[in-house]
């Protein structure tokens, strides 16, 4: 088994593959003897995002202040309490950058600003990999699907929204550690976890 301690963050627009890419992270890193773990939303486990997300529905517009407050207090616990653990590759689906993002699309009061000066003192990731694609292919990935949550409807509910939030997110991502970029609007998945494999391999 290698041994190496790292971070991975996976972010981008939605419907561009971040899901599909961790899974194929994980087994792919396994595959070349490393011990992975990977994770969705919160780092230290508590209620707060549990019950932000659970906030989010057609009555989202009206808590978007809690919602998004509670999301915060998530990543202020996060950079206080969570140690990474030693000898694994650590893989995220997603972050902070994604809520940040969502507060300047829907101009959330008090709380961009209240991430923005926080952010730098929050986790930050060793390798950040953002994934994109345009937007027609994003909303035929969005029909594919079975079942279409919050945020990935935004793209038909509200593009000039989606489209502020890719923006944003992009211009945080792209000043981190480790950074690449893949458009995944014509690559196959197996391509997208190649690509992202050989950047992983050459910083570890």
């Amino acid at each position: 088994m290698a041994t190496v301690t790292k971070t991975i963050l996976v972010t981008g627009t939605d419907l561009a593959g971040k899901t599909t890419l961790v899974n194929g992270l994980v087994v792919g890193l396994k595959d070349k003897g490393y011990d992975v773990i990977a994770n969705k939303f919160d780092l230290q486990k508590t209620q707060l995002m549990t019950y932000a997300r659970h906030l989010m529905d057609e009555n989202w517009e009206e808590r978007k202040l809690v919602i998004n407050g509670l999301l915060t207090l998530s990543f202020i616990v996060d950079g206080l309490a969570y140690r990474q653990p030693q000898n694994n590759i650590f893989v995220q689906d997603s972050y902070i950058e994604r809520t940040i993002a969502y507060c300047y699309a829907y101009d959330v009061p008090y709380v961009k600003q209240i991430l923005d000066l926080l952010k730098d003192r929050l986790f930050h990731f060793d390798i950040n990999i953002y994934l994109t694609a345009d937007v027609e292919t994003r909303r035929k990935r969005l029909l594919e699907m079975g079942n279409r949550d919050f945020f990935d409807s935004i793209v038909f509910r509200d593009p000039e929204k989606a489209e502020k939030m890719d923006k944003k997110i992009e211009e945080i991502i792209k000043n981190e550690r480790g950074y690449l970029k893949i458009d995944t609007t014509s690559l196959t998945i197996p391509e997208v976890r190649e690509l992202s494999l050989q950047h992983i391999e050459a910083l570890l």
